[in-house]
C-alpha cells in the first residue's frame, strides 16, 4: 500500500443512493480539473460516467464507471457506483480495493436510515470516507437532524462544512 500511496495516484470511490447526485458530482470533478471540455450532464445524456446505452436510457448508472483526471500534481481514479438496489454488490465489490471513499447523499432523513449498512461495511473494512451532501432545500432543522443521524451510523465524528462552489475559470 505505500508504494501506491508514494505513487501520486489516488483511487476513490463515488458510491450513495440511487439519484442521490453521483455522476454528476463525478462530472463536476472531471470539469473543475480540467479533464474535460464541458460538464456532462444526465440529463442530456452525455455524461462520461454513463457512457453504456442502457445506463443513458435509463438515466441512471448501471455498471461501475470509471475516470480519471490530475489535481495538484496527484492522479485521482474515479469509481463512479451504480446507486440501484439491483446493483448494490458491483458498488461493494469496487469499494474493496479504493484508497477512500465519496458517499453522495441528499439531505434527507430516510437516505441516511438506509446508508447504514454503508456505513458499517464502511467502517469494518476501515475504509476511509467522506459525506458528500446534496440539494440542501429542507429547513435547517432539517438538516441538523441529517447530521446527527449521519453521527450516529458513523464510527467517528463528523465535521460540518459548507463548501460554497467556486467555478473560478471553469
Amino acid at each position: 500500500m505505500s508504494e501506491r500511496l508514494a505513487s501520486g495516484s489516488r483511487s476513490v470511490a463515488i458510491v450513495g443512493p440511487y439519484l442521490s447526485g453521483k455522476t454528476t458530482l463525478l462530472e463536476s470533478l472531471l470539469w473543475v480539473t480540467g479533464a474535460t471540455t464541458r460538464k456532462g450532464s444526465v440529463n442530456d445524456k452525455n455524461t462520461i460516467g454513463d457512457s453504456a446505452q442502457e445506463a443513458r436510457d435509463r438515466q441512471m448508472s448501471v455498471e461501475v464507471n470509471a475516470a480519471s483526471t490530475e489535481y495538484g500534481g496527484v492522479s485521482f481514479n474515479f469509481l463512479d457506483c451504480p446507486g440501484s438496489v439491483e446493483f448494490a454488490q458491483e458498488a461493494y465489490n469496487a469499494l474493496i480495493g479504493v484508497d477512500a471513499v465519496v458517499v453522495v447523499c441528499e439531505a434527507v432523513v430516510d437516505r441516511v436510515l438506509n446508508l447504514a449498512p454503508l456505513f458499517k461495511f464502511l467502517d469494518d473494512w476501515e475504509i476511509p470516507h467522506l459525506i458528500f451532501s446534496t440539494k440542501w432545500i429542507a429547513p435547517i432543522s432539517i438538516l441538523w437532524r441529517f447530521y446527527a443521524l449521519c453521527g450516529q451510523f458513523l464510527a467517528v465524528r463528523l465535521c460540518l462544512t459548507n463548501i460554497r462552489s467556486v467555478a473560478a475559470n471553469r
